[in-house]
């Protein structure tokens, strides 16, 4: 799942050229990395299973020096008699807690996944319980959070400068060298090493939206140690971040579409009965909250950042997602925007006690790690102009979404390129035709740069597929347990 305050972009880079760290073969001398590899894990009982911590240098090109811990969560196979093995699961973001994730497992893989595997889970470097990036207080990330979507005018765009500046300038006083080290290719690295201390020879991986990438990395690197691996809601490695924006931005406004029409054939849509009236009020909308903000909780107001984010997370799952909005809708034309704030929180990862999850800074600091990114900010209202002609309503907010990167103190790992295609095993790669956050012609694009990939359709909308369709948990649950990929050109619908 994507996560972002403004929708800074998923698709991350891949790497090129980096040799892959490994434990050296029997008779040859000690890898540096070996007492990584064979450290046992120590588990203890924890909240819906067990936890324990996993230790892994913080610079591979050092491993003798600094040591972290990410933090490990596994829930045991419901049918231990039939257990093939650990099902290592990242949810994607980046910033998004695995842990969390591999707690609800029953709320999203298939009956049979769960008898067979222990599902674990990991908080990436960084993120949530794993030296969590936490940069600025809760109420500057109000702040940021409540700010513009994208400037109107020059002190608008003064103010979004400075909020990238202030959160780029904290993240190095608090952090320093951890940012230079928290890239995808830095967590690939980590998961091998957790497979071993899983006592797994072969990795058994599922990731879902950025958890895809790092997917992609670890195929990369470690090809020859994969057993199965499905990739939910693909990213697409060779796109730039100009062309990612521009793309992800149509594909949300495409979903908005999908929303009006269906907004307008309910007996009461409070945008008005046709798509024409109902878009039109809706940018009404917007640009009234620009000049004024709506009343919203306590004393937050709804902006347009707000109003965007809310109008995003709905897109996520339409089954659930467009009633609320509708009622939020409802509720904001009539002066009243606390249920669209609700819903922007929940995207931006605050708590109704107005505590923040670090999602939104770990996300951040992993995506400007990942790859690079203008660093003047005219680069950023050029790109917004064009993503504004493409997408009306996200286009400008997901293209200056990206600028603290242009600010931040940890230069870019990775560089735009097509998956580079290592062979190994076939992969599973899901791919919904109506998806906001990560396009469908991401997911076609990877699998024609990975040889052995199996494209699987779902002829539905909303991001990731698993959980949401019988027949494609029945392809992927089939495939994990089995190996056995569904038919070429399969379509569930």
């Amino acid at each position: 799942m994507r996560y972002s305050p403004r929708f800074a972009s998923l698709a991350l880079i891949l790497s090129v050229l980096v040799a892959a760290c490994a434990p050296a073969p029997s008779g040859a001398p000690p890898s540096p990395l070996a007492a990584f590899y064979h450290q046992h894990l120590d588990w203890h009982a924890c909240a819906g299973g067990q936890c324990a911590t996993l230790r892994v240098p913080l610079d591979y090109s050092h491993p003798g020096g600094a040591v972290i811990g990410i933090a490990v969560f596994r829930a045991a196979s419901t049918r231990p008699q039939d257990r093939i093995g650990s099902l290592v699961v990242n949810p994607g973001g980046p910033g998004a807690s695995g842990i969390d994730f591999a707690r609800e497992a029953a709320s999203f893989f298939p009956a049979e996944v769960r008898q067979r595997f222990d599902i674990v889970g990991f908080d990436p470097r960084g993120v949530d319980r794993s030296d969590p990036i936490q940069c600025l207080s809760n109420h500057q990330l109000d702040v940021l959070t409540g700010s513009p979507a994208y400037p109107t005018d020059a002190a608008e765009q003064s103010q979004l400068v400075s909020l990238a500046k202030q959160l780029a300038s904290s993240c190095q006083r608090r952090y320093g060298i951890l940012l230079d080290h928290v890239s995808t290719l830095d967590v690939a690295r980590d998961m091998d090493i957790l497979r071993a201390a899983l006592g797994e020879s072969k990795l058994t991986y599922y990731g879902a939206s950025y958890g895809t990438f790092l997917g992609t990395i670890y195929a990369e690197h470690f090809a020859k140690r994969i057993r199965a691996m499905v990739l939910d809601s693909a990213l697409n490695p060779a796109l730039s971040a100009a062309e990612d924006d521009l793309q992800q931005a149509e594909s949300f406004e495409h979903l908005l579409d999908l929303f009006i029409t269906w907004c307008t054939g309910q007996a009461d849509c409070p945008l008005g009965s046709t798509p024409q009236a109902a878009m039109a009020r809706l940018q009404a909308l917007i640009q009234q909250v620009d000049r004024k903000p709506l009343p919203g909780l306590g004393d937050r107001g709804v902006g347009t950042g707000p109003l965007i984010t809310a109008l995003a997370g709905a897109m996520y799952a339409p089954e659930s997602g467009f009633p609320v909005l509708e009622q939020a809708l409802a509720q904001a034309l009539a002066g009243d925007g606390s249920l669209l704030l609700e819903i922007a929180d929940s995207y931006n990862g605050r708590n109704p006690n107005g505590q923040y999850s670090n999602l939104i800074v770990s996300n951040i600091a992993i995506n400007c790690v990942d790859r690079p990114y203008a660093r003047a900010v005219q680069a950023y209202a050029a790109k917004a102009t064009q993503a504004e002609q493409m997408a009306p309503v996200f286009g400008a907010a997901i293209a200056w979404g990206d600028l603290p990167c242009a600010f931040w103190p940890a230069r870019p790992e990775l560089t735009p390129a097509p998956a580079r295609d290592p062979g190994g095993p076939p992969v599973l790669i899901v791919d919904t035709e109506n998806d906001p956050a990560t396009p469908y012609q991401w997911g076609a694009a990877l699998s024609h740069q990975l040889s052995q990939a199996r494209l699987l359709t779902y002829d539905g909308e909303g991001h990731v597929a698993i959980g949401r369709d019988a027949c494609v948990d029945e392809a992927i649950a089939t495939y994990l347990t089995s190996l056995r990929l569904p038919p070429a050109a399969a379509v569930c619908q």
